[in-house]
């Protein structure tokens, strides 16, 4: 990937920027997106914007200042810095420039004509990201802007959104900082993703592996062998599995009857959802309500 020597818009990200759109109940705007140029004598004075700045570094190093902290980035690590949060920048005498690509994005959480989306993710997405602020963070920038180029509107908001959750993959409390090594290719960890977003946009209805399939222009043996390998369960188990933990959300926050939360979450038959309900978690719908209301594990 060639890194120019100038400032300027990222041309292949222009269909999706300032064009907002949802994932679950997080909605995702790219405010901006430039290739990125620091001359030697390069700083700024404090200040804020009202959105996430990730901006990672292909050569050079600079310096964030937050709080009286001092947080360096260096070639092949980017730095984020959450929104209103003030900070400052200067170049540090490394090298002569800084040379890589800033994205400035903003995130909300939102629900589809009032109602709550299936499986709720925003919370979690934006604290994790936030918890990220001033870290110097390892990148694969390249990778990630080659598949940009020339990607559809789809397409890019797939990558977005599988952008943030790479993010999100360094401070999860399994994973910790450090990222882990991935035993999938690139190609099959970028399918899996692909997959998981498809199943994103579904809700309730159950997913069809082999229309999933011919969307994501692979077979359905390729489509079903990756996933399991990338997640260790199939496609319907996966899907399941979500509408299920979502169900224990509705159990702990909600006063719906069974059959109500039942029919929310897309079953016709009650006693079908009970089943499924006490394979996934152990317990009956009734049980885990009632053990977690008393302040009780399952």
């Amino acid at each position: 990937m060639m890194y120019p020597m100038t400032e300027e818009p990222l041309a292949f990200m222009e269909p999706i920027l300032r064009k907002p759109f949802v994932f679950n109940d997080l909605k995702v705007t790219v405010v901006n997106a430039i290739w990125l140029y620091h001359p030697s004598n390069w700083e700024t004075e404090e200040h804020t914007h009202p959105y996430y700045e990730f901006t990672f570094l292909v050569e050079g190093a600079f310096a964030t200042k937050i709080g009286g902290q001092v947080h360096q980035t260096a070639a092949g690590q980017a730095s984020l810095v959450r929104p209103f949060c003030r900070h400052s920048n200067a170049k540090l005498p490394s090298t002569a420039c800084d040379r890589g690509f800033c994205l400035r994005f903003a995130l909300e959480k939102v629900a589809a004509d009032g109602a709550e989306t299936a499986f709720p993710i925003s919370d979690d997405v934006t604290a994790q990201i936030d918890a990220l602020c001033g870290a110097a963070i390892p990148f694969a920038g390249d990778a990630f802007l080659a598949k940009l180029v020339d990607a559809d509107l789809f397409t890019l908001q797939m990558l977005v959104v599988n952008f943030l959750l790479e993010l999100v993959d360094l401070r999860s409390p399994e994973t910790g900082r450090e990222p882990t090594v991935d035993p999938l290719s690139s190609k099959e960890r970028a399918l899996a993703e692909e997959a998981v977003f498809y199943l994103g946009t579904l809700g309730n209805e159950t997913p069809d592996v082999r229309e999933m399939a011919k969307a994501l222009y692979v077979s359905y043996r390729q489509l079903s062998r990756v996933f399991k390998k990338a997640y260790g369960k199939g496609i319907i188990q996966y899907h399941n599995d979500l509408r299920m933990q979502y169900a224990a959300k509705l159990l702990c926050e909600s006063d719906a009857s069974i059959r109500e939360l039942a029919e929310r979450l897309g079953f016709e038959n009650e006693s079908y959802f009970y089943v499924r309900f006490q394979k996934t978690m152990g317990v009956s719908p009734g049980t885990y309500r009632r053990q977690k209301r008393q302040g009780g594990g399952i």
